[in-house]
């Protein structure tokens, strides 16, 4: 029996988007601060879209290439996994210009600066994207992204002076 395998083209799209916030609260994150228009900007929504897939692939440096190949059993796992990471940038950079909305600024800038490090922790082969599997033909592309060590969170540096 071949295992099935599942295409995932981009960190983020826009159903990830609208599939995780309510219309009210896509517009409060897109509308104009200054002149609100009580609708769903979606070019502001696709521009936001694509500098998070942009700013998520750089950051990767290659180490995710889309479309990437996934096993059917882990698909929903690595989903997950790179759209929740996608979705904290998102809120971000729609939140940054918005001083209205600053108070719940803070917790959002915290899921943004979580979302890049482990981007960085892809791209340094410490992190892995939720599967351990390895596709043919993905081997030498997937291997540090799909497996890899706990590097545990106490370091002796870190505990210095305590």
């Amino acid at each position: 029996m071949q295992n099935m395998t599942t295409t995932i083209n981009a960190f983020l799209a826009a159903a990830d988007v609208t599939n995780n916030f309510s219309p009210a609260q896509l517009i409060q994150l897109l509308d104009d601060p200054v002149n609100p228009t009580g609708a769903l900007n979606t070019t502001l929504r696709d521009k936001i879209i694509a500098r998070v897939n942009g700013e998520a692939s750089s950051l990767a440096s290659g180490k995710l290439l889309f479309p990437l190949q996934v096993d059917d059993s882990d698909a929903d796992n690595i989903k997950a996994t790179l759209a929740g990471f996608a979705l904290d940038m998102f809120e971000y950079y729609a939140m940054k210009d918005k001083p209205h909305i600053l108070q719940a600024f803070t917790g959002v800038q915290d899921g943004y600066n979580r979302a890049i490090t482990w981007l960085e922790a892809v791209r340094n082969g410490k992190a892995t994207i939720g599967t351990s599997k390895t596709l043919p033909g993905a081997e030498a592309r997937n291997a540090a992204v799909e497996t890899s060590p706990h590097q545990g969170t106490f370091e002796r540096k870190r505990m210095r002076g305590w």
